[in-house]
């Protein structure tokens, strides 16, 4: 168990232990501008010893300034920041990081070359004679993996753990460095980690808690605000709409202060029988050179989303990525359209009319420095010769279309046509995706992790646009996803994987979050 007085470490964090339910750090009126931006107006909230603050907004609401202005990045144009009472002057992330403001973020901040024990004391690595001391770095650190549950040794390259793995590493190094709890933000911890792994997590979070950390969570998620939150902040358009206490709000208040608007059903109405064709793809006997897939044969119909499903590590994403040609076959074969593909490349499944929207955005999807036109219509101008002429590119015709689909697809802020992409938040930049994805003619479309980081707002007009697709094109959707009631509501049919091999296809009422978990863990037999 977590110690229940103190975070283990040796550093002294300025600032006494706070006591439960008092204010570990306030914003009061806190506005930042960003030239003539203005991305957070009149914002006052409090971080209490021994509680969950939830921050629920839409991508653009100002969640991602007012995490800048608590984790000393956005010094604070007009209002005050105090520490336990105290105002703080000049506070920047170093100052942060000195009164114990600690974050787990979506990118984490790991040496992945190191092994898991260095990683934890990087920057105050023990010394004794000018020499490392290595022995109580791996006991210290073993230690400390024990408070969290962790299976792996502090002797591990952190590259050869998992991202929930890696994750636990991330927490250890953050509530670990100092001998007095403060403050420990969140965000979108559960994007890429399976459900078992979640509740892993929130047992931590809980633990976390009862030794006085004020803990801040960002999700989209509803149902994992409830297991975490105590008390939950509404933002829209940078400025503070509601607090409420979680127990006396439902979510569709919640999702109705968050977009300004009524929201109706989150999922579009599935495909019919008579509405979905013949096949577009077939995989049979599917096998990669990783040992990560093994075996797997399915169809996927013109007009229909088939969703994927499974643990972490299952081999769902692997599948999507062989087809695609990104990890080598051993054998199986792969048809599209009726035509085989002996051997799958990008760019061969490219010209028959395949398309692929990649997890990790990132890594493999936005070119960051690049405008947001840019990156929405680079798949278009590979294949298409609408937007040149005589080998040059019509600019004022690119931007008409692509201006035409951020507006589609609600892409923020206004304006976003010229920026670079990777100055969005994460949501708008797979809004972004998404259109480039959907915007370009296509036989068949996979789609990983589609929603990963995205608002409820945003992700109910993801779902609206990849039914739409299927219909009025009649494109068959692959759906790789690890959120369980993604899977139940948008899928016409599902398959789950479990190391490696799909153990159960479900159609039509077996489409249930209870089959689909079970699956998951290999405990149901396959039904056809």
């Amino acid at each position: 168990m977590l110690p229940t007085t103190t975070s283990f470490g040796s550093d002294t964090a300025e600032g006494a232990f706070s006591p439960p339910n008092s204010a570990v750090l306030e914003l009061r009126r806190a506005t930042k501008k960003f030239g003539a931006v203005t991305a957070l107006t009149d914002v006052s909230i409090e971080l209490m010893a021994g509680e969950c603050l939830v921050l629920l907004g839409e991508n653009g609401a100002g969640k991602s300034t007012l995490v800048g202005a608590i984790l000393g990045r956005h010094p604070l144009t007009e209002g005050q920041l105090l520490i336990r009472g105290e105002q703080v002057e000049h506070y920047s992330p170093h100052a942060a990081r000195q009164h114990g403001v600690r974050a787990v973020t979506q990118e984490f901040s790991l040496c992945e070359s190191l092994p898991v024990y260095a990683n934890l004391f990087v920057g105050q690595e023990p010394q004794r004679a000018g020499f490392l001391r290595k022995g109580f770095m791996r006991t210290e650190a073993r230690r400390r993996l024990t408070e969290v549950d962790a299976t792996f040794s502090e002797t591990d390259a952190v590259s050869a753990l998992t991202r929930a793995e890696q994750q636990l590493v991330e927490i250890c190094k953050a509530v670990t460095q100092d001998s007095e709890p403060g403050v420990i933000l969140f965000d979108e911890p559960t994007a890429a980690i399976s459900a078992t792994e979640a509740q892993k997590l929130f047992g931590i979070i809980d633990r976390l808690k009862t030794t006085g950390w004020a803990i801040v969570y960002i999700s989209h998620r509803m149902e994992e605000l409830r297991r975490v939150g105590d008390r939950v902040v509404v933002l829209r358009d940078g400025r503070q709409v509601s607090t409420h206490h979680l127990a006396d709000v439902d979510d569709r208040q919640l999702i109705n202060e968050m977009a300004g608007r009524d929201l109706d059903t989150v999922h579009p109405a599935k495909a019919q029988e008579s509405e979905i064709g013949k096949p577009v793809l077939s995989v049979d006997q599917l096998a990669t050179s990783n040992g990560k897939v093994l075996d797997v044969s399915f169809e996927l119909r013109a007009g229909e989303i088939l969703g994927i499903g499974g643990l972490v590590g299952s081999g769902k994403g692997d599948v999507a990525s062989a087809i695609f040609g990104l990890e080598p076959l051993t054998h199986g074969k792969i048809h599209v359209g009726g035509q085989p593909v002996s051997r799958p490349t990008p760019r061969t499944m490219y010209r028959l009319g395949f398309g692929f929207l990649a997890e990790d955005r990132k890594r493999e999807g936005i070119l960051p420095e690049t405008s947001v036109a840019a990156n929405i219509m680079v798949e278009r101008l590979a294949i298409s010769r609408t937007f040149s002429r005589a080998g040059f590119q019509l600019k004022r015709k690119l931007q008409n279309a692509a201006s035409h689909l951020i507006s589609e697809f609600d892409v923020r802020p206004a304006g976003a046509l010229r920026m670079p992409i990777g100055q969005l938040s994460g949501g708008n930049q797979q809004k972004a995706l998404v259109a480039r994805a959907l915007s370009t003619p296509r036989k068949v479309l996979v789609v990983v992790e589609p929603t990963a980081g995205v608002d409820i707002g945003s992700r109910m007009e993801i779902y609206r646009h990849l039914r739409a697709k299927c219909q009025e094109e009649g494109i068959g959707i692959l759906l790789v996803s690890s959120d369980v009631e993604e899977l139940v509501g948008m899928c016409d049919r599902v398959v789950v994987m479990n190391t490696g091999r799909i153990t159960t296809a479900l159609i039509g009422a077996d489409i249930t979050p209870d089959n689909i978990v079970a699956a998951s863990f290999g405990t149901t037999e396959e039904n056809h």
